[in-house]
């Protein structure tokens, strides 16, 4: 009877480079994913500030109301490119005094004097919302781009 001898060989090379062949793709993916989310949320950032700069230049009487998405657009300044102009919507509604409508009758007799006069402030108050198209690899789970939304509100003590 002869017996089969197997032969195994030492050669590592070629297991090393399939390794290699099948983590470049992983890897690859992963930097852009983190490449992508950088500039998702560099976008949001952006967003956020030029969403409070229009809220600073409405509480400083430089823009209406009717005016604040157009003020927005103008505050995102070379970030333009990142979002869709006809996505942003506003919607405004006035603010309330701090401590609310029926603030008096809930302080008692110090609410009377207290409503008046230090609490009663007015202002506007903004729900902002825009789509954001600069993440390609977010495509198929959001085709009209990623939305962003913030409030803000600006409170005014009459003059």
């Amino acid at each position: 009877m002869k017996s089969i001898k197997l032969v195994l060989s030492n050669n590592s090379k070629g297991q090393a480079a399939t390794e290699l062949l099948l983590c470049i793709p992983v890897l690859v993916l992963l930097a852009a994913g983190m490449v992508q989310f950088c500039l998702l949320f560099q976008s949001k950032v952006q967003f956020e500030y030029a969403c409070g700069e229009s809220a600073r230049a409405y509480n400083l009487g430089k823009v209406q109301p009717d005016g604040f998405a157009d003020s927005i657009w103008e505050n995102l300044n070379s970030y333009q490119s990142r979002f869709e102009k006809g996505s942003i919507h506003v919607s405004a509604e006035a603010s309330q005094s701090l401590l609310g409508g029926d603030a008096g009758q809930k302080l008692g007799f110090i609410g009377k004097y207290v409503t008046g006069s230090v609490f009663n402030y007015g202002g506007q108050q903004w729900t902002v919302k825009i789509n954001c198209k600069i993440v390609p690899l977010f495509g198929v789970l959001f085709p009209h781009g990623v939305p962003f939304s913030t409030q803000l509100a600006v409170l005014r003590h009459p003059q």
